[in-house]
């Protein structure tokens, strides 16, 4: 019987006899209750189950609660960096629907567009209201309004372009359609100001394309204005005058006010050009002092000639530098298109070979270029090609023209000069042979051959005791300049046992022009190992007492203009006999060559000359014929 039945019978005092009475009843009810037990434990059970799975769940639920908050704190701040990046990008963006309405614009956008379109709003704006207040702030709206067409015909079309608009400013857009797999869903516009950058490049351009001094044309940009002007002459059947300018003695005037200053002679050397030319005319920067001008649309020669004349006289009114007065001079040359060529390469070289020619002329000047010309430089070329093989090969040689003591009436020495006898052609002059070494850079090797010759001849004639007399050779500027002329003469001088007073240097006076520290030490170093000094062709250049007393100078050489015309003016005669007197008062002894008959080798006598040369005497003769000279008494007789 169950537990509690029994207690509560129990507790009643139930007698045995009803117990008996009564049970199956008893035991019925015993039945029910360990049923209703059983029922209670397994509902108690299933209550605890459900409990626990009931809090598991709202466990899980907090914890999906908690991530969504999460998420949804992560989306916003997302949403917010996208959106505060959205406003803050350098370029307007504007996003539009299918249907053309704006349903989202960047602040940047707000702005460049002067209203406020914003986030997506219940009336939303159509795009192409936006585009069409645009359109109206354009330099050129048809070129927009032909891509906004084609994209209305092209829902998934891309396009790109450039917008300035009248106020200066200048935009780069481009739009993008939005697709998804049931197609077209809107598009995406951007624009970006890239006004600055289009200045910068601008800027940029401008310094690739101009000369940093002047702000000029350079090179590059001249041969795009030649291309130019020689396209209009064809159309319009015109010339094109190309002229090619060179400040002449412009190293020197630089070196003499230094960089700074030269700098600004060259500005108002471009000034002074400007102002005489036409507005459409070029005036360009090849570098350095060199200048093209392209004369654009001419109708005949006769206007290039007028400019070319106008600009030598601008400048030779002097120009006025850091509080002192300079005078420069140029040389012109000028080349014509069709004429003299019908490119601009050949134009621009035509007209540099008549420059050259110019300076050749005496500079301040200008010269056309012409087939003589053309013929000229190329002989020039040919002459510098064979001058280096005939340095090459020996080809060279030395003449020798006695010069005479006139008070001794006694050859007292030689001046050594240069002759190119070649075995297939006539004999070259020797002013063409320096021309050509000078420009050609080979007068450094032709003087060291010189010097090398000069010293190994008189070696020659010292072994057969005849050595008591100065040879003289000439010197170029830049021999003067070369650091290493010095060391050559005395290593010569050693190597053939050569004393520095059997040496003689013959420079001319516009060497003091150049530079006069250098000539000064360069010919004291010389004479401090017994070589003398000599001055040539004295007379014709720009030498002062300055010069005279501050340098060096043992002799005068007197011009032979000036002698071979003694006879014709009585100004010759007075140059003549002031070259004399300076000199013996300077303790420097006068030399006067181009002595051509006796009248004039009697005069210089008598006028206290001290040594002459020239054909009356000796002509240039080859050593084996000097020697005769040299083994007589060399005394002389007029």
């Amino acid at each position: 019987m169950h537990n509690h039945l029994l207690h509560l019978m129990r507790q009643h005092h139930v007698p045995e006899s009803v117990l008996e009475q009564y049970g199956a009843f008893f035991a019925q009810v015993s039945e029910k209750l360990e049923q209703s037990e059983q029922d209670q434990q397994l509902l108690e059970h299933s209550l605890e189950l459900t409990s626990q799975e009931l809090t598991r769940r709202n466990h899980e639920l907090k914890e999906h609660l908690t991530e969504i908050e999460s998420t949804k704190r992560e989306l916003e701040h997302s949403l917010s960096i996208l959106n505060t990046t959205f406003d803050a990008t350098g370029e307007a963006i504007i996003i539009q629907n299918a249907a053309g309405a704006i349903v989202k614009a960047n602040r940047y956008a707000d702005q460049m567009l002067g209203f406020t379109i914003g986030a997506t709003t219940e009336s939303p704006v159509p795009v192409m209201q936006i585009l069409a207040k645009a359109l109206r702030s354009l330099n050129r709206p048809s070129e927009f309004i032909h891509q906004i067409r084609y994209l209305g015909e092209e829902h998934d079309g891309k396009v790109f372009g450039l917008l300035e608009t009248s106020s200066g400013y200048v935009y780069e857009y481009h739009s993008l359609p939005q697709m998804n797999t049931n197609g077209f869903t809107g598009r995406v516009w951007c624009f970006r100001n890239i006004t600055e950058v289009k200045k910068h490049e601008a800027l940029v351009h401008h310094h690739v394309y101009h000369d940093s001094l002047t702000n000029l044309p350079n090179r590059l940009l001249l041969a795009d204005r030649i291309k130019h002007a020689i396209s209009l002459a064809k159309r319009k059947k015109s010339l094109v005058g190309i002229l090619f300018l060179d400040i002449d003695h412009f190293k020197k005037i630089n070196d003499q006010l230094g960089h700074h200053k030269g700098d600004q002679l060259l500005c108002e050397f471009v000034f002074r050009i400007q102002r005489i030319l036409r507005e459409h005319d070029t005036v360009a920067r090849l570098g350095g002092d060199e200048f093209v001008i392209i004369l654009e649309n001419i109708c005949s020669y006769h206007f290039a000639t007028d400019i070319c004349h106008r600009i030598l006289e601008v400048m030779a009114e002097p120009f006025f530098i850091a509080g002192e007065d300079f005078h420069i001079s140029t040389s012109i040359g000028v080349s014509i298109y069709p004429r003299d060529a019908e490119f601009k390469d050949e134009l621009i070289r035509k007209a540099h070979l008549a420059m050259h020619h110019a300076k050749e002329k005496g500079r301040n000047t200008y010269q056309y270029f012409d087939d003589e010309l053309e013929n000229y430089t190329l002989k020039k070329i040919d002459l510098e090609k064979r001058l280096r093989i005939a340095l090459k090969n020996d080809e060279l040689c030395l003449h020798y023209q006695p010069k005479i003591d006139l008070a001794r009436r006694k050859v007292v020495g030689l001046e050594a000069l240069l002759r190119w006898l070649p075995p297939d052609s006539p004999p070259i002059p020797p002013r063409e042979i320096i021309d050509v070494a000078e420009q050609s850079g080979l007068i450094l090797r032709l003087s060291q051959w010189v010097i090398v010759n000069v010293c190994k001849q008189i070696a020659l004639w010292n072994e057969d005791g005849l050595g008591d007399f100065r040879v003289s050779l000439n010197l170029s500027t830049r021999d003067l300049r070369d650091s290493a002329l010095v060391d050559h003469i005395k290593t010569q001088l050693k190597r053939f046992n050569v004393a520095g007073e059997q040496i003689e240097i013959e420079i001319t006076e516009t060497m003091f022009m150049e530079d006069i520290n250098a000539v000064y030490d360069t010919l004291t170093e010389l004479q401090s190992i017994g070589i003398s000094v000599s001055v040539d062709d004295f007379g014709t250049g720009y030498s002062s007492m300055r010069y005279l007393q501050r340098l060096p100078i043992d002799y005068l050489k007197i011009d032979k203009s000036f002698v071979l015309k003694l006879s014709e003016t009585q100004q010759d005669e007075a140059i003549i006999k002031s070259v004399i007197n300076l000199g013996h008062n300077l303790k420097i002894k006068v030399v006067a060559e181009g002595v051509e008959d006796r009248m004039t080798a009697l005069y210089l006598s008598e006028i206290d000359c001290d040594i002459v040369q020239g054909y009356y005497f000796y002509r240039p003769m080859p050593p084996d014929t000097v020697i005769d000279v040299l083994k007589g008494d060399r005394q002389v007789d007029f």
